[in-house]
């Protein structure tokens, strides 16, 4: 059988600042993000709702569609916090 888990991206995400001194969101920055020029890319969902045209989280919430909350994924970053754009 087969089995998925965001739990060994986060312990790969944690040997970044283990090995390199610089948090992962650091490193994730100054080498992939930067270097290709992808300023609308984050590793954050911090800051998300103040920024203009990015999707949003809906749910359904007694029979209407509604927007909602982005959940703090920071925690777990690697493995699900990176946010980017089509054009990025």
């Amino acid at each position: 059988s087969w089995g998925y888990s965001n739990l060994t991206f986060v312990a790969a995400g944690e040997l970044i600042p283990a090995i390199t001194d610089t948090s992962w969101a650091d490193f994730v920055a100054a080498h992939f993000t930067r270097p290709l020029g992808m300023t609308r890319t984050t590793t954050t969902t911090a800051g998300l709702d103040a920024q203009p045209n990015v999707a949003r989280p809906h749910t359904l919430v007694g029979g209407s569609v509604r927007a909602v909350p982005y959940r703090p994924l920071d925690s777990a970053a690697p493995a699900a916090a990176f946010n980017s754009s089509v054009h990025d």
